[in-house]
């Protein structure tokens, strides 16, 4: 669960359908939190304040299970660049 420096790990057979597939897993369900907390009313009318809400609100997972699982610490400050890697987290979830 853990990793020093996630590039000095030995593959593991499988892993990039294993990461892909977990990645498309857990947006279906930061999707289905979308539906579960503002209903089927907000799809037939969609605003995009629920969106960035729960689109922001998942940057919790990179900075909290990804990033320091991969060796780069709790929201990237293990990272040369900490500020830049958060950023980009921030930008790619919104």
């Amino acid at each position: 669960m853990r990793h020093e420096s996630i590039a000095a790990s030995p593959p593991v057979s499988g892993e990039r359908v294993i990461g892909w597939v977990a990645h498309y897993v857990i947006g279906i369900a930061f999707a289905g939190l979308l539906l579960a907390v503002w209903g089927l009313a907000w799809v037939r009318q969609p605003t995009i304040g629920p969106a960035l809400l729960v689109g922001i609100g998942t940057v919790a997972a990179p900075f909290l299970v990804m990033q320091p699982g991969m060796g780069a610490g709790v929201a990237a400050s293990r990272t040369p660049r900490p500020a830049a890697a958060r950023l980009q987290s921030l930008i790619t979830h919104t």
